[in-house]
């Protein structure tokens, strides 16, 4: 899973496999030896599609299997047990 705060500029040879979430905008740019692929979800925050732009021949393709293969890597949000005090020092 990448998580990135702000914008995220690929340039040349990049592989993703899993969910890769975007606060900002997603701009690619492709070339050398292999091109930018996702794998899996991309999520970005900025929907204006001006300032998003995918070029140099880059590959957004959706995945189930890497999106869940992502998702079992995390860990089950559980509530702790309550206590009636605890230690500060």
């Amino acid at each position: 899973m990448l998580l990135v705060d702000g914008d995220l500029s690929v340039q040349g040879s990049f592989i993703s496999t899993g969910i890769v979430l975007v606060q900002g905008s997603l701009k690619t740019a492709g070339g050398g030896s292999t091109d930018a692929h996702f794998y899996g979800a991309v999520m970005a925050a900025n929907v204006d599609l001006e300032l998003n732009s995918l070029a140099g021949n880059a590959t957004l393709q959706y995945s189930k299997c890497a999106v869940t293969n992502a998702m079992e890597g995390t860990q089950v949000v559980t509530p702790v047990r309550s206590r009636a005090w605890a230690q500060l020092f």
